[in-house]
């Protein structure tokens, strides 16, 4: 009845005002009481069987009347995706003239050549200064600092800065008649909830983005375990053909330290799962972490799994570009036998860790040396390892109650020695945080920089990568023979055991039907590989952490079992176990525990008649089916919230940002590990250094909230709250306070709404460029506390 509903509105507005929260009294189920009922579910009615009417309810805000209507308004207009310009920066096209020429003989350099600069000329500056340039002068014009950021995502962490530089050597995907008909490329950025994309470059192979082109983002990170994606794509008409793919990278930001420019350089693929990797050419990107991420504040966040992400668009094109950034050309959800393979031969790799397993076991036996230590001028090399062994083997053999200790120590120190394998690497873009780092980071809130110079360590890293593939070819040519030796062992009975079961097939007499039939294995082969996927998806995220790729899960882990190990060092488990025993054999087995049972119990029940007996075991058997069914009940509720709230969720991110839906990675879950190239290089900058503007800021795609979702990227707001503050903000607005907020790094807008930073800021266009300029486009064009609003009540 609407009394029952509006009572269940009053209960949850109370509650919501006493600051227990109303997710519980949103939701009512009511039994459906059936005109005809099944006598074999009698027992099971009222229960987990019983058919349910599920209602949400809550009073609706002004916000919420406003959406529902603009809902209802789009729905008849079957129109998706009404905010995906909110959230999404698709690629900015230009028109392609065929006539206008490319080069031209250099007046002002004899002898060079200058190029058209694409995708246009520095509208800051006069046209001719930038419209012709030689190669040298575009390469470095590229790396000069960009003059517009778009800001985007929902974290609070911290900001990850991202600038795609350029490409080189790129297949030409556009083959025509002319011979200026090239590759029009472009990129697309995935990080978390967040997408972006640059300029469209026409007609070239070897493209630079100007720091005046849309190439510049900002991030907010929400956890730092989260990987920037970026693929490389061949501009085409959308709605004639869609965007041909190029390559692909996956940049790994864990370790990276604040305060830091890294110029990194790429190779691009296609696959993340195939073997045998085809080089698509090459990606120049500029990233830095702010300043004030926190590396304590990282390290914490760590403590919780990461957000699992998705990313909606509005069009099929932007669909298969996210796709494809976020797993490659491959798509598990199709049936491949390629992917199959390469599933069997990632696990069948992984024989090949025993022999690194040997070789430590070989290290600790022999007692080689391999730590470090100066001493005076003495260096020495020290079997740490060993001595560690065999500490613990004298303990162990001693005291048996450090069992459980001992275990989760060699957790710690298996972590340790992964973190000190992968030091010695002597790439530096193979390194980790080292646990040091990772202390004094605890300690101070800051973390140690780092400078790396192009093809640093060049010729050591050759001759260690050299080392290893060797090392690797032994192992595979021993799995190889062994191989080989199975299959000669095979061999030699294949003959009879073929004709005997020759044989054995004789003796059917039946009629034989055709040969033609359906493969009974297709419909099972989809599941086997997408468990396969899973399973090696699975080791992937355990190698990530074993090898230190996510250094602050690794640190957590062994520390945690090393501070569990010590604590439970004192625990008598032996002691505990024997009396434990004692007590099992003493209570159970003696003749007391036989007397006693046979005469209260045993005998009790044999004098009981059959009918007794039954009607005894039918009152079990209902009440075990009811303590069942209110189990299974409880479970059944539970998954149908879940399945309600993310059905609801779809459905919203679907209205709100597109109806194609693509999941991003959450772990460290591909075969591959992308590695910069050895000229990349890592440059500190001074504590607080910022040349950034933001000229324009996206939301995330994430949202919270059960019925109506909201922004998860701004503060929940209600309507009264919205309509107080309008008032103020149009007057500071109207007397010009936008003049002295304007600073470099940051759009006005973040001071001017300083009472609701994080709300307005996010979701209005900030005033950026000249004072003038900026406070016309605001007045004139965008009323920011309409869009916030508006946006509010999406």
């Amino acid at each position: 009845s609407q009394d029952e509903l509006l009572e269940a509105a009053d209960r949850n507005e109370k509650q919501q005002q006493g600051g227990g929260g109303g997710g519980v009294q949103e939701r009512i189920e009511k039994t459906i009481q059936l005109e005809e009922t099944d006598s074999k579910r009698d027992v099971l009615a009222g229960t987990v069987f019983a058919p349910k009417l599920v209602l949400r309810c809550r009073k609706a805000g002004p916000s919420d009347i406003k959406f529902l209507r603009d809902f209802e308004g789009t729905k008849h207009g079957k129109k998706l995706g009404v905010y995906a310009e909110a959230t999404f920066v698709g690629p900015k096209v230009h028109s392609v003239h065929r006539l206008k020429r490319e080069t031209r003989p250099s007046e002002r350099k004899k002898g060079l050549l200058e190029h058209r600069v694409k995708p246009g000329p520095d509208p800051a500056r006069e046209e001719q200064q930038t419209k012709w340039l030689t190669e040298q002068e575009i390469e470095k014009e590229a790396y000069q600092p960009s003059t517009s950021w778009i800001e985007s995502g929902s974290g609070d962490l911290g900001k990850l800065y991202v600038e795609i530089i350029g490409c080189d050597g790129l297949p030409n995907l556009d083959i025509g008649l002319g011979t200026r008909d090239k590759s029009d490329p472009f990129c697309t950025i995935i990080f978390e909830d967040a997408i972006a994309s640059t300029e469209v470059i026409n007609d070239c192979l070897s493209p630079r983005w100007m720091p005046w082109s849309q190439r510049a983002f900002v991030f907010r990170v929400e956890h730092m375990s989260s990987q920037l994606l970026i693929g490389v794509f061949d501009y085409d008409n959308p709605t004639v053909n869609p965007h041909d793919a190029i390559g692909r990278v996956s940049i790994d930001t864990t370790n990276f330290r604040n305060d830091t420019v890294y110029i990194l350089h790429y190779d691009l693929h296609t696959s993340t799962l195939n073997e045998n990797r085809e080089t698509c050419g090459r990606l120049t990107v500029r990233v830095r972490l702010d300043s004030n991420l926190n590396p304590r504040n990282a390290l914490l966040s760590s403590m919780r799994l990461p957000t699992q992400n998705y990313i909606n668009v509005a069009q099929k094109t932007a669909f298969k570009n996210a796709r494809f950034v976020c797993s490659g050309e491959e798509d598990m959800n199709l049936l491949d036998i390629d992917a199959i393979k390469s599933y069997r031969q990632e696990l069948m790799d992984y024989k090949g860790v025993l022999i690194y397993i040997f070789d430590a076991v070989k290290i600790v036996i022999l007692w080689r040396g391999h730590f470090d230590v100066s001493f005076w001028k003495l260096k020495l090399k020290l079997p740490l390892h060993s001595i560690t062994a065999f500490l613990m083997g004298i303990f162990l053999v001693e005291n048996y109650n450090l069992i459980p200790s001992c275990t989760l120590f060699c957790i710690t120190w298996l972590l340790f020695a992964t973190n000190e394998e992968r030091h010695r690497n002597p790439s530096p873009w193979m390194g980790a945080l080292t646990i040091r780092e990772m202390w004094y980071a605890i300690a101070t809130g800051k973390i140690w920089q780092e400078t790396i110079v192009a093809d640093e360590n060049k010729p050591l890293i050759e001759k260690y990568e050299a080392t290893r593939a060797e090392r690797l070819k032994d192992i595979e040519g021993q799995m190889k023979k062994q191989q080989e030796t199975s299959e000669r062992t095979n061999s030699l009975f294949k003959y009879e055991e073929e004709e005997t079961a020759v044989n054995e097939s004789q003796t059917d007499i039946t009629t034989k039907t055709g040969n033609f039939s359906l493969n009974p294995l297709k419909p099972v082969l989809l599941p086997i590989q997408k468990i396969l996927g899973s399973v090696c998806v699975g080791l992937r995220v355990g190698r990530s952490i074993l090898t230190w790729d996510e250094s602050f899960y690794a640190f957590i882990i062994a520390h945690a079992c090393l501070i569990a190990g010590i604590a439970i060092i004192w625990v008598p488990w032996s002691w505990l176990i024997r009396w434990l025993l004692r007590i099992v054999v003493w209570v159970c087995l003696g003749p007391w525990f036989g007397y006693t049972l046979d005469f209260c119990f045993v005998r009790k029940l044999e004098r009981h008649s059959s009918t007794t007996l039954f009607h005894r075991f039918e009152k079990s058997l209902e009440k075990t089916i009811e303590e069942r069914g209110a189990n299974l009940a409880l479970r059944k509720r539970q998954a149908a919230i879940n399945k309600e709230n993310a059905l609801k969720l779809r459905s919203v991110k679907q209205y709100m940002f597109g109806n194609y839906i693509v999941r991003v990675p959450r772990f460290k879950e591909y075969r591959w590990t992308d590695v910069p190239r050895p000229e990349s290089t890592a440059t500190p900058v001074e504590p607080g250094y910022s040349n950034v503007v933001i000229t324009d800021r996206k939301h995330g795609q994430r949202l919270v909230g059960d019925m109506i979702p909201v922004w998860g990227d701004a503060k929940e707001l209600s309507i009264s709250q919205v309509d107080a503050k309008h008032e103020s903000l149009q007057q500071q607005l109207g007397r010009g306070v936008a003049e002295n907020v304007i600073a470099p790094g940051y759009g006005a807008i973040d001071t001017v709404a300083k009472p609701f930073i994080g709300v307005a800021s996010r979701v209005t266009k900030p005033l950026v460029g000249s004072i003038s300029s900026a406070r016309t486009k605001a007045m004139d064009k965008v009323n920011p506390m309409k869009v916030f609003k508006r946006s509010y009540h999406g």
